[in-house]
């Protein structure tokens, strides 16, 4: 992804994304407020985004994403909400394939499966996750994704605490928009 060969680039992209499409999704049909498919769109635009702060090949991203505009982009971005997706596709991703932040990575896959213990009747590790989490952002957000991923995770089980719209805006104005116009040539 990273590589200077933008056809190299390129194909490992659309690979990672194919591979993503299949371990989130799980064969199943992703609906969300935009409309449903298989997912390819969102699994493209998810590995872009995840790996928004490193130096992916913007040849190839262009090429990617060369006729789509930045609504669309944006729309594919906004399927950050893994745990629940997770749960519903039954699925279990290691994020650590797909994303350079391992950091990152190992804190989503932990969340996910904290979430799915949630479901099925432990509560505790996904709470006190969501509460050390939203205490350290007291003084501020140092990751929109994470910050996106986190409210989503905390609306799915306290909906009238926490509200994902302002957190999703900081996210799409952050990340996608901001990436779209890094790589749209």
């Amino acid at each position: 992804m990273l590589s200077d060969d933008s056809f190299e680039a390129y194909n490992a992209i659309c690979y990672m994304a194919g591979e993503l499409r299949k371990e989130l999704f799980n064969g199943y049909a992703h609906i969300t407020e935009y409309g449903g498919g298989k997912g390819v769109n969102e699994a493209l635009a998810l590995i872009t985004a995840l790996n928004y702060d490193q130096e992916l090949n913007s040849e190839a991203l262009n090429t990617i994403y060369e006729y789509d505009t930045e609504e669309e982009f944006n729309q594919y971005c906004d399927n950050i909400n893994f745990a629940y997706f997770e749960y519903l596709y039954k699925s279990n991703v290691d994020f650590k394939k797909y994303m350079l932040d391992e950091e990152l990575a190992d804190f989503i896959s932990k969340v996910c499966d904290e979430y799915k213990e949630y479901m099925d009747g432990n509560q505790k590790p996904i709470i006190n996750e969501i509460n050390t989490y939203f205490e350290s952002t007291a003084d501020g957000i140092d990751n929109y994704i994470k910050y996106y991923f986190m409210i989503s995770t905390a609306h799915d089980i306290y909906p009238n605490d926490y509200n994902t719209s302002e957190a999703k805006k900081l996210y799409l104005e952050n990340v996608s928009s901001k990436l779209f116009k890094s790589f749209k040539l």
